[in-house]
């Protein structure tokens, strides 16, 4: 928490916590869990949009569902470049495939070619300072918080959508539907947030523990 941000450092988050980066410094903060998981990448990514705008090389590496896809559109929004592996060299797919299809990367690269373009692009200049879209700053600070100040959030302050007829399997609250360009997400007013698909495994789970 607070620690200094380093060049030639990688910095990795403790568990079950998320990481997220300001102006010269990471924040440790055990905030709403997004896609079911904490640390996970959309808040990390969406913090760094926020912070360093078109610094920020985002990458979906290996994994499954689609964590990742929001945090990556949020890069790209921001000005920023994205990267994915590529899924015929992937031990899993789903991330960067679905990556590919909600945005437009401007790298997909087998991962042994990633580091090289990583330590490329770290020396050359970055592209032009963009606007900040007010949703995804919002979105970011969420992450910071923890969660009674989550729960005491002044209504103005939520993210915008529009009410789902879905509960919150992490907590029981109602979900919004957020539009977020070709990105269809779930977000309950405590800050638990989910993909389709995400939302589909957890509330399959809900359903088998209360069968």
């Amino acid at each position: 928490e607070g620690e200094e941000i380093r060049t030639g450092h990688i910095y990795v988050a403790p568990p079950d916590h998320h990481m997220l980066v300001k102006r010269g410094h990471v924040l440790i903060r055990k905030g709403p869990k997004e896609n079911r998981t904490r640390p996970a990448a959309d808040p990390l990514f969406r913090s760094a949009a926020v912070a360093y705008g078109p610094r920020v090389v985002g990458m979906v590496l290996t994994g499954t569902l689609d964590d990742g896809t929001a945090g990556l559109l949020a890069v790209k929004r921001c000005g920023g470049v994205a990267a994915v592996q590529n899924p015929d060299d992937a031990a899993w797919p789903d991330m960067p495939r679905h990556a590919m299809r909600k945005v437009t990367v401007d790298y997909c690269l087998p991962l042994d070619a990633l580091s090289t373009l990583v330590a490329r692009l770290s020396r050359e200049p970055a592209g032009p300072r963009v606007p900040i879209p007010q949703e995804i700053e919002l979105e970011a600070h969420i992450a910071e918080q923890e969660m009674i100040a989550m729960i005491e959030e002044n209504s103005d302050n939520t993210v915008s959508g529009k009410p789902s007829m879905l509960t919150c399997p992490d907590c029981g609250g109602a979900l919004m539907e957020v539009e977020d360009g070709p990105l269809l997400r779930f977000r309950c007013h405590v800050g638990h947030a989910y993909s389709p698909a995400s939302l589909v495994e957890a509330q399959g789970e809900a359903f088998e523990q209360a069968l």
